[in-house]
């Protein structure tokens, strides 16, 4: 069975030398499109090396790919940069994190997706030119954000990152996805990240938290004694001393020792979720926390009942 082609080639020749032009035939009707300059393809799939195309089966490769790609045929050339990236990060609505959560259950979870369409609002869009469209943005717009906030924002180095991942994995998709030919966040600055140092408590520091909480015991709501407890013996996070259940809570082979296995954390727009590291740890606790942590818990098992 014949099969209609999907376009073809021909020169035109011009002052100084000839040039590869493509002609691609409607995929419906079979109607010829307006000629498009083979060199001109080149740039927009991001393969610019400053030559002109020359031979034949160059041509060919780079037609094909344009048309795989989706340059030929798919307008996406009203598709505002801002307005991609909200969506991208609307919880509800966007296609990837749909697709990252099927194939990673937990992956990118509702709060993450806020705080990246926070900093579009509050940081990025600013300092993006008005009417910027997807497939015109260039390394240059996103270099002017990063530079902006670094001038006009008191912002840590790593706040830097986590708001520059808020446009640069909109736009990596994007080139995966064929909507753009090349990513111009590839080539943008990148931020030194410099971490200042956190330190921990001493033992000295411990026991006086200790100390405070014995003497000013009765003074203290019991759920916040128990969650402050248990962050200075455990080192858990406060989602996962809130998500805390007894069902959580097991013998270990150590006598006199109670293993907790943290599995959960909380937060105030996913609720119950996986743990940040997206993976299950075990602390040790003594006997005598274990039974008091199950007087505190309520009748569904929960150890600090308490918002």
């Amino acid at each position: 069975m014949a099969h209609r082609s999907e376009f073809y080639l021909y020169k035109r020749r011009k002052k100084k030398s000839s040039y590869w032009y493509v002609c691609y035939l409607d995929r419906d009707t079979g109607k010829q499109g307006n000629a498009k300059s083979i060199d001109v393809l080149k740039e927009r799939l991001g393969l610019w090396d400053f030559k002109s195309v020359k031979r034949r089966d160059e041509a060919v490769i780079i037609a094909k790919k344009a048309l795989d790609s989706g340059l030929v045929f798919q307008d996406r050339v009203n598709i505002l940069f801002a307005d991609y990236c909200l969506d991208f990060w609307n919880y509800d609505k966007s296609e990837y994190i749909k697709l990252r959560n099927t194939v990673k259950p937990g992956s990118i979870g509702r709060e993450y997706a806020l705080n990246m369409g926070f900093f579009l609002r509050k940081h990025v869009i600013r300092y993006l030119p008005e009417g910027l469209k997807l497939q015109n943005v260039q390394t240059r717009h996103l270099d002017a954000v990063i530079t902006g906030l670094s001038r006009d924002a008191n912002l840590a180095s790593g706040t830097l990152q986590l708001i520059s991942l808020s446009f640069t994995l909109p736009l990596k998709e994007a080139y995966r996805c064929g909507m753009i030919y090349a990513n111009p966040a590839d080539r943008m600055m990148k931020i030194v990240r410099t971490e200042k140092s956190r330190g921990f408590f001493s033992a000295e520091e411990c026991s006086k938290i200790l100390s405070y909480l014995s003497k000013h015991r009765l003074e203290i709501f019991p759920s916040y004694y128990y969650a402050v407890l248990l962050a200075l013996c455990t080192g858990m996070r406060s989602g996962e001393i809130r998500a805390l259940n007894m069902a959580d809570i097991e013998p270990s082979k150590f006598d006199g020792l109670y293993k907790i296995i943290i599995r959960h954390s909380i937060s105030p727009y996913s609720g119950l979720k996986g743990t940040k590291g997206k993976y299950e740890r075990a602390v040790l606790i003594p006997e005598s926390m274990k039974k008091e942590l199950e007087e505190n818990a309520d009748a569904n098992g929960i150890v600090i009942p308490s918002k």
